[in-house]
């Protein structure tokens, strides 16, 4: 499976997925390599230690070994804490998963148990700052906050993938929107589409009908009056990475997880070089919003 981030701390690193685990089998095997590494590095440092000692090496190089070597068998054993994010949390989600069949029952229980894990080890974090006058209860406060914040994300996450399963991109999509020539100048444009209410981001394409780029209904506005007959749509287009990309029948879940392109758009859908689609948050949040109704997904071409 390919991983699409990895976000680090100061505890490691949480790697995200392009696709979810297919089975709870392969769920396990994912968690269980994290800790499964940290642990076979430690042995790797602790053998490599006793061997420095054995031939009277370096005093700094065995305690440096000797160090790494605890430190990464700390660091499994943390990791294997049963609650999400950690690694332990997701062992948990696939032995859940397996037992149940129900993947999302299962991802809901390992966020809750991250969130107790994430409480439990902020109020001893409290405890240790003002009952033993211990600063370093402020390091056990901002794991748990870490791990209460990070609990819910995931949550917020398995939630809408769950929302989204089986859907297409045309499902969600707004389905032909209107599109701008390049060769148009902003004062035309405005006057025709702009203010429209059924979109604020707009396809920017060229004589030929290829994608040059998006333009933002803000965009549009901040163009001064005086200026908007002589200033082509071509020149304020804003253009659109491959990522932001999608053909109508991707998954729709794929969506999910991108930071959206200027605080809105998150796919242009394009099908034989041709604008077909558009996909904002408004239109996820909506197909969310009629997934959690049970309702059929939104058709927006009439909107």
């Amino acid at each position: 499976m390919q991983v699409r981030s990895i976000t680090l701390w100061m505890l490691g690193g949480i790697a995200e997925l392009e696709a979810d685990p297919p089975t709870a089998r392969a769920d396990l095997l994912i968690a269980i390599a994290g800790p499964a590494t940290s642990i076979a590095a430690g042995i790797v440092f602790g053998g490599s230690a006793v061997l420095a000692r054995a031939v009277h090496g370096p005093t700094v190089i065995i305690a440096a070994l000797a160090w790494l070597s605890l430190m990464n068998v700390a660091l499994a054993v943390f990791n294997m804490l049963p609650g999400a994010p950690l690694d332990g949390g997701r062992i948990l989600r696939g032995l859940l998963w397996k037992r149940t069949g129900d993947r999302q029952r299962a991802s809901r229980a390992a966020g809750r148990s991250g969130q107790v894990l994430g409480f439990g080890l902020g109020f001893l974090g409290l405890l240790e700052l003002f009952g033993w006058r211990d600063i370093g209860g402020l390091w056990l406060m901002m794991i748990g906050w870490f791990l209460v914040t990070m609990a819910r994300s995931e949550q917020r996450s398995d939630a809408a993938r769950g929302a989204l399963a089986g859907l297409r991109v045309r499902d969600i999509m707004l389905a032909h929107p209107d599109t701008a020539g390049a060769w148009s100048d902003v004062d035309d444009f405005t006057g025709r589409i702009v203010l429209s209410p059924r979109q604020s981001v707009f396809p920017v394409v060229s004589f030929y009908g290829d994608l040059v780029g998006v333009v933002f209904a803000e965009a549009l506005a901040s163009v001064p009056a005086d200026k908007r007959a002589r200033t082509r749509l071509g020149q304020i287009a804003v253009p659109v990475p491959a990522p932001y990309l999608a053909e109508p029948d991707a998954a729709a879940d794929s969506l999910l997880g991108r930071a959206p392109l200027r605080g809105r758009l998150l796919a242009v859908v394009v099908e034989d070089r041709r604008v077909t689609g558009l996909v904002t948050t408004d239109e996820l949040r909506f197909a969310l919003l009629q997934a959690r109704l049970n309702a059929r997904p939104p058709i927006w071409a009439g909107r």
